[in-house]
């Protein structure tokens, strides 16, 4: 997008100078309009590439934006899967898969203990007692 806006405004400043050297042919050495129409491409020019400035920043912005949505939201949507998932298992699956990870961890030596990952709770702990 930017390569494009970029040759447009290019194509427009040139139109703007042919303008300007197309009016000092036709009128002449009349320096009151020659003033006129030099102060008018300048500005135009000046305008014409601060909007296209503007423009690529923002163009630019936004698409780092995107990138950081784009890098943050597979995080967001394997938290919505688990949270469909741990919904959808009834309270002896989820046991089951408790003690499953806790098998897990304590094979692979893990120095943190699954009931402060898990927030086991008492109750959990009285049904595999009991």
């Amino acid at each position: 997008m930017v390569r494009i806006t970029t040759l447009i405004n290019l194509v427009a400043t040139v139109v703007i100078w042919a303008a300007v050297l197309a009016a000092r042919l036709v009128g002449g050495s009349d320096l009151g309009i020659m003033d006129f129409m030099l102060f008018a491409g300048v500005g135009t020019t000046i305008a014409l590439w601060t909007v296209w400035a503007l423009v690529s920043i923002d163009f630019i912005k936004n698409q780092s934006e995107r990138g950081k949505v784009k890098r943050a939201s597979p995080e967001a949507e394997s938290d919505a899967r688990l949270s469909l998932l741990l919904q959808l298992l009834d309270e002896d699956e989820r046991r089951t898969l408790r003690q499953r990870l806790r098998d897990e961890l304590r094979a692979d030596g893990a120095a943190v203990a699954l009931e402060d990952l898990l927030g086991d709770t008492g109750q959990d702990r009285r049904a595999r007692r009991g």
